[in-house]
């Protein structure tokens, strides 16, 4: 009697056994999943997001020295600039009005108004010689 049960209790487990078994690999990542540890996969994207920013911030530290030391550069030429305006003569200031005593009409050209001008070009202005 002991046989025949063993055999039927044997073949009932051998039809529910597929549809009770659960590989390691299923058992282990819901546990995983249940206690919210992560995996290796997660750690292989935390390290390849981090190794891809990693890079970014590489290249963006360059450039962003490169334009400090532009910056100081063009700071430098800015002060040499302001210290050679501040020891720069006075520039000599353009008359208004023409050069002839006397007279105080706006220049048209060569200094002198245009009255004078035209005496000047035609010889006829005294103490300035034509061209």
């Amino acid at each position: 009697m002991g046989t025949t049960r063993d055999f039927f209790i044997s073949s009932f487990g051998d039809i529910l056994l597929p549809m009770f078994r659960r590989s390691m690999e299923d058992a282990v990542y819901e546990t995983l999943d249940s206690r919210q540890i992560p995996t290796r996969t997660d750690f292989k994207e935390v390290r390849d997001l981090v190794n891809n920013l990693r890079g970014q911030v590489s290249g963006t530290t360059t450039g962003i020295e490169r334009i400090m030391a532009r910056i100081e550069e063009l700071e430098a030429q800015i002060e040499e600039l302001e210290e050679a305006l501040a020891n720069a003569p006075e520039a000599p200031t353009k008359p208004t009005h023409c050069i002839v005593d006397g007279c105080d009409a706006p220049i048209r050209s060569r200094g002198l108004c245009g009255r004078h001008y035209q005496q000047w070009r035609r010889g006829r202005l005294a103490g300035y010689d034509p061209v």
